[in-house]
């Protein structure tokens, strides 16, 4: 993707850069809040979901948040 086109999606999509690199945004957070279980504090949302866009040069591992 040329530069001007990310700098659009980014824009257009209110993306924010992502802390593992590209950017995201949070489009769902579920109201259901549950205990995540021992050795983790505090409730966390039952299920979210994000629009995410990886780009040249970024590498993004798939992975499961505890």
């Amino acid at each position: 993707m040329a530069g001007n086109t990310i700098e659009l999606l980014v824009e257009r999509l209110q993306l924010q850069p992502h802390p593992e690199g590209g950017f995201y945004r949070e489009t769902y957070r579920s109201p259901l809040e549950v205990e995540p279980g021992a050795g983790i504090e505090g409730t966390r949302a039952c299920c979210t979901s994000i629009l995410f866009l990886l780009t040249a040069g970024n590498f993004s591992a798939f992975h499961r948040i505890r």
